[in-house]
């Protein structure tokens, strides 16, 4: 009997072993705090959980300075079978470094834009991924639908790589839309509060950016836009009061990313046979604390689709 439990458990620690050699080493790694990239987490996870359990994944989240993720980076490609890098600054760095192993973006704006790649459709590197930029066209008309207005000023922070993706995308829409719309680039939250209130009076509503110093002071902007609505590119800035946003689903773009590994590192596709994923239903959110302070009369086949916060 004891020589049998011997067989046993041999044959047991034999199999974990075959699985931790079986197992797909992931390293995962971004720059700075971030809750969109903890909620593309999450989705990769819940993909990888149910698609592909043998997946391990190692995290370095938040990290100080590109330097640190460059280090990250280079520490996993050479102990890793793939690479996610999140969030745009990301992106911004794969832009002029291409590692050696499959890597996927996420968290991150267009990746044609910042450099990454040249086809979204067919990446040609070693890169693939996921994106949160959406066509504008849609969304502006949406805005002036709500607030009945006819000109935006987008804030956006300086220096930051999603801006100017930002305003290229805005811009396109406006053009499309024959609407007047400019962009400001603050660096601060006072600078955000001071030029809304300078252009009160030149703009119907502003537009907060893709950028965390942007979203996360919505309370700022709206309070010093006064009965001017605030609308948002993020969900945070909805949370915070801006009147209303069309935002990529973040969790569900994880999940996307977590099929794009699978079928990569799972099913051994190449990454130019897996293109960059967008969120083709984007939500729909309205702050209706905000609705009620503005006095607006939302149109009822907008209220049809919307998430509510109260």
């Amino acid at each position: 009997m004891k020589k049998l439990s011997c067989i046993l458990l041999s044959g047991i620690a034999l199999i974990s072993l075959n699985n931790l050699a079986n197992a797909t080493e992931i390293g995962v790694a971004w720059l700075g705090k971030s809750s969109m990239a903890d909620r593309v987490l999450a989705g990769v996870q819940e993909t990888l959980t149910d698609k592909f359990p043998d997946a391990k994944l190692e995290i370095k989240s938040a990290l100080d300075t590109k330097e640190e993720l460059h280090a990250a980076v280079k520490g996993f490609e050479t102990s890793k079978d793939g690479i996610i890098v999140l969030r745009s600054n990301g992106s911004a760095y794969l832009s002029a470094y291409q590692p050696s192993v499959p890597t996927f973006i996420g968290g991150g704006n267009n990746p044609v834009a910042l450099g990454v790649m040249k086809n979204a459709d067919a990446p040609e590197g070693n890169i693939t991924g996921v994106t949160y930029a959406i066509p504008l066209e849609d969304p502006l008309a949406s805005f002036m639908a709500i607030g009945g207005v006819s000109s935006f000023l987008l804030l956006s922070q300086a220096n930051y790589a999603s801006s100017p993706m930002d305003w290229a995308a805005t811009k396109a829409g406006c053009d499309a839309l024959g609407i007047t719309c400019a962009q400001a680039l603050v660096g601060s939250v006072e600078e955000l509060s001071e030029v809304i209130g300078a252009n009160k009076d030149k703009y119907d509503a502003f537009i907060l950016g893709n950028q965390s110093l942007i979203f996360s002071n919505a309370k700022a902007a709206t309070a010093a836009a006064g009965q001017k609505p605030v609308f948002s590119y993020a969900e945070k800035g909805v949370e915070e009061g801006a009147l209303a946003g069309i935002v990529a689903d973040d969790n569900k773009l994880g999940r996307m990313l977590g099929d794009s590994i699978v079928s990569v590192l799972g099913e051994k596709k190449s990454i130019s046979e897996v293109p960059v994923k967008v969120d083709e239903a984007p939500r729909v959110i309205i702050n209706f604390t905000t609705v009620a302070s503005l006095g607006i009369d939302v149109p009822g086949d907008f209220l049809n689709i919307a998430e509510i916060i109260e």
